[in-house]
């Protein structure tokens, strides 16, 4: 039997994104931009999901121009955005994408045990704007 020579070639940084990407949106719960509109007008709410994302209240990332939202950041009783999320974004700087944005909250954390931001924004958002604050707001200690 004769053994390969070669060694399967490591996906570029491009392709590699790409199936990050492919991942997150197939194993998380996504709302539309109508379907967010939708639940904020049930609940009475004057904001729409553009305003919102624009406001830096509420993370979207674009897919072959739609938007989508992760499920996780609505209080869907309420029919409401959590309020931590905007507490979260303005700690996030303005000029990370969209993308990175989403990846952070969907990442684990060694300072949530082992959770990602998104799994405890309902139980625990002060431990999410904790992680926020350290991975995007560095001490002098840190130094």
């Amino acid at each position: 039997m004769r053994k390969s020579t070669h060694s399967a070639a490591l996906p570029s940084p491009q392709v590699a994104g790409a199936q990050r990407r492919a991942r997150l949106l197939g194993n998380e719960t996504w709302l539309s931009e109508s379907q967010v509109n939708d639940l904020l007008m049930e609940a009475g709410r004057r904001r729409t999901a553009e305003q919102l994302r624009v406001a830096r209240k509420l993370a979207g990332v674009t897919i072959e121009g739609v938007y989508l939202y992760p499920h996780v950041q609505f209080d869907v009783a309420a029919g409401d955005v959590r309020p931590v999320m905007a507490e979260i974004l303005a700690v996030i700087p303005s000029d990370t994408g969209e993308w990175a944005t989403i990846n952070w909250l969907f990442q684990r954390r060694r300072s949530l045990d082992g959770k990602r931001p998104a799994d405890v924004l309902a139980s625990a958002p002060t431990l999410a704007i904790k992680a926020a604050r350290d991975d995007f707001m560095p001490s002098d200690a840190d130094w």
